[in-house]
């Protein structure tokens, strides 16, 4: 490219100018110019006016709909959440069926101890018996158990 008495070389890598060089028409040597940017159209600015508002309006459709699910979400649990008058009965009854369960508890207890009660007298009687029935027959050895 030649411009006003200068030549102009573009440098490409992969068909992509990356420099520009000129030569300097007094001493011929290849130089850059003072201004190192250079613009293609696909770097101009865009107008992205329309784009913005479409994005915006994406955003904010995508934003009132997770809204709406929230607020389903919330409603859903409120529906299914259980009140401080629903615990307070739940509480009740459970106390209720604990004290049933206290109640037989202290019964099994009490004839449990009363079965032990006799079982012992039972087997002391047993004993007196055999020892009265040993110095019958005049048996007077001691089996240790």
């Amino acid at each position: 490219m030649r411009t006003a008495g200068m030549v102009v070389r573009l440098r490409l890598t992969h068909q992509v100018p990356v420099a520009v060089l000129w030569q300097h028409p007094q001493t011929g040597g290849w130089e850059r110019p003072s201004i190192d940017v250079l613009y293609f159209r696909h770097m101009a600015a865009k107008k992205t006016t329309k784009n913005r508002k479409a994005t915006l309006d994406s955003i904010l459709s995508t934003v009132e709909r997770s809204f709406a699910a929230v607020a389903e979400d919330i409603a859903d649990i409120k529906n299914k959440m259980a009140t401080k008058d629903d615990l307070a009965a739940l509480e009740t009854r459970l106390e209720r069926r604990i004290d049933k369960l206290d109640a037989k508890f202290d019964r099994v207890d009490t004839k449990l101890t009363k079965f032990e009660d006799r079982e012992i007298d039972k087997r002391l009687q047993l004993e007196v018996r055999v020892v009265a029935i040993e110095k019958h027959l005049g048996i007077d050895k001691k089996i240790t158990a």
